[in-house]
């Protein structure tokens, strides 16, 4: 090592600093100064591939790494930048295109990385080449022996055709996650479209490292002799925040800087009101409440009126306005370029190795939301409320129901829900599906309400039949039997069961009823033929006994005589047919009821009753007297 004549004398930190310094030179002079792809899309076009090239130079890395990412939309100018970053032309440095496709593809980093503290030049600190030895070690001592390398890297422009929506967040998010400075390339002014993709991206890359996070802790984490499992451990610092630097390219706006317009524009917006989108708004900016902190703006102008030329157009005849800001951007990009941390603790090649390909596992295994994705999301969220509505109104209708009146209802509440349908549902791509897809989930509620209408109109039926079958279970043990009375309380039990049963049970319960009717009445009938029958045998035998004995009425008791022979022989006149089904019985049947509705049917039946036992009463007298 070459050291000054009559210099200071060097302090034991400051020798160990610059032989470290020396030997990280040794070590990275040898690589080649050409982009090497880290990351390239799979054929889907939708998910990431982790390149080797690339791996090894971040694992050949042993010191503390500072990635600076330029993300943006494509033909804005990214790889251009970064070449004249690097001091290179474009025939040496990243890839610039000048047609209408996207030149770069993924991620590549620069194959040469450059040392922090090393010379003014991007590009010249690599060799340690630009100042003598004893400047370089100068200017160690000054940064305190900054052995932090820079790793300029490229990313494929956003928005470009031909890809999902999901590839250009992967890519945006991984390049969150693994920038220890993020430049976000855009074109004239920032826009509300930039502030939102950088909030889902950050957002993004915090949920799906938090998660691979989780499941590598879960696994036993990742130790290896590079000392990657410091990535692995969980601790309260978490991911530190890189910072962000807003490059507005071809500026020539008037009004605020660049540095206050990043400032306005994520500071929050005035909401006296409580207005839901400005609400969504301060959510965004919420997100990136951290990285606001660390977010500086800085503007370009635009290098030459023939944009297409910039390649071929020597430094001298470039803006001078930009010739200089480009020079004073080198000197902001590494100021700001602080080493990549993860829970408080600097990263080295190998750690963030680890890293990006943890992440970009993490991030191929998840489905990603998309524009299409949350749009069918907030269509499938109308077609959810529509269902719902439509089953709130068949579940306001009080069970059991005619299914007629049922029927009614649905169809009130369908059209109203697909009408809801029509109105809420945003985009015609699908719309057929999202209403054929809401009429089988209206039709299965409705079947699932006929259903439960169908249980509730069983047990309200079944109770009625069931109460009415126990009623004429007990008129079949009534102690005078009556036809009449039989047929009445059967009539006011079906008369019931009519008016309370409802619902589709109704027709298959009744047909039971009346079936169950059918065979008490001929059960009861029988018996009560049989028991009249006897009656009026042991009353013909009893009225002759009493005549004879008791009152000495003799022609009553010749009466009573006569009918105990006529019960006695006239059934036997009848031995083909029933004698119940003669017309004499059936007037036998009808003057028992008239009596029994005289005796027992009627308020007035105590007076005849009374009336009755007088007139024996006056019988048994006058027979006495006449004794």
């Amino acid at each position: 090592m070459v050291g000054r004549v009559g210099g200071p004398s060097r302090s034991p930190f400051a020798w160990a600093c610059a032989l470290l310094s020396f030997l990280i030179c040794r070590q990275v002079a040898a690589f080649e100064s050409r982009p090497l792809p880290l990351v390239l899309p799979l054929e889907s076009r939708s998910q990431l591939s982790v390149q080797r090239e690339g791996l090894d130079l971040l694992n050949s890395i042993p010191g503390p790494v500072s990635p600076v990412v330029i993300i943006g939309p494509y033909r804005s100018g990214k790889s251009f930048t970064l070449n004249q970053l690097l001091g290179l032309p474009c025939n040496q440095g990243f890839g610039v295109g000048h047609t209408r496709t996207t030149e770069t593809k993924g991620i590549w980093l620069w194959g040469k990385p450059v040392l922090r503290a090393g010379a003014g030049g991007a590009g010249a600190g690599l060799e340690g080449g630009g100042a003598g030895a004893g400047q370089q070690q100068q200017q160690e001592e000054a940064r305190g022996g900054d052995d932090t390398v820079l790793l300029y890297v490229d990313t494929e422009g956003f928005e470009s055709t031909g890809k999902a929506n999901s590839y250009d967040d992967r890519i945006f998010a991984l390049s969150a996650m693994m920038s220890s400075l993020l430049i976000y390339n855009l074109p004239e002014t920032i826009r509300e479209s930039d502030v939102a993709k950088l909030s889902f991206a950050v957002e993004l890359a915090r949920g799906f490292y938090d998660r691979s996070e989780q499941a590598n802790t879960s696994g036993g984490g990742e130790v290896d002799g590079s000392g990657s499992d410091i990535i692995s451990r969980s601790g309260d610092g978490g991911v530190e925040p890189g910072s962000m630097l807003w490059l507005i390219q071809r500026d020539f706006l008037h009004g605020q800087t660049a540095d206050e317009l990043v400032k306005s524009v994520l500071a929050p917006v005035d909401n006296p009101k409580h207005d839901t989108g400005l609400e969504a708004l301060n959510q965004v900016r919420s997100s990136l409440s951290v990285l606001a902190r660390n977010s500086t703006g800085f503007s370009l102008r635009q290098p030459h009126i023939d944009r297409a030329r910039l390649c071929e157009i020597p430094d001298e005849q470039l803006d001078s306005t930009y010739t200089r800001q480009r020079e004073e951007l080198k000197e902001l990009v590494k100021s700001l370029a602080q080493p990549r941390a993860i829970h408080g603790q600097p990263l080295t090649g190998p750690q963030l190795a680890s890293l990006i390909s943890r992440m970009v596992e993490a991030l191929n295994e998840q489905e990603i939301p998309t524009a299409t994705s949350l749009l069918a999301a907030f269509n499938r969220d109308v077609l959810t409320r529509c269902a719902a509505n439509y089953t709130a109104a068949l579940a306001a209708v009080r069970l059991p129901i005619e299914e007629d009146q049922l029927e009614a209802v649905e169809l009130e509440a369908r059209g109203a829900a697909l009408e809801m349908l029509k109105v809420l549902q945003i985009g015609r791509q699908g719309a057929i599906d999202t209403r054929t897809e809401l009429v089988k989930e209206l039709e299965r509620a409705y079947q699932v309400r006929r259903m439960e209408n169908l249980a509730a109109s069983n047990a309200l039926c079944s109770e009625l039949e069931n109460k009415c079958e126990a009623e004429l279970d007990e008129l079949q043990n009534m102690r005078l039997p009556s036809l009449r009375k039989f047929d009445s309380s059967y009539q006011h039990c079906e008369k019931v069961f009519t008016d309370q049963c409802r619902g589709p049970a109704k027709t298959p319960n009744a047909e039971r009823l009346e079936k169950a009717g059918t065979r008490a009445r001929k059960a009861f009938g029988k018996d009560y033929n049989d028991r009249l029958f006897t009656g009026l045998l042991v009353t013909a035998l009893a009225a002759a006994v009493v005549f004879r004995f008791f009152l000495r009425a003799q022609l009553l008791e010749m009466a009573a005589w006569a009918a105990f022979l006529f019960l006695e022989v006239y059934p036997k006149l009848h031995p083909v047919t029933s004698m119940y089904d003669t017309r004499g019985w059936a007037l036998t049947v009808r003057m028992w009821e008239v009596c029994m509705a005289v005796l027992f049917a009627f308020k007035g039946s105590g007076v005849l009753w009374l009336a009755l036992v007088v007139a024996l009463a006056v019988m048994r007298m006058c027979y006495s007297r006449r004794r």
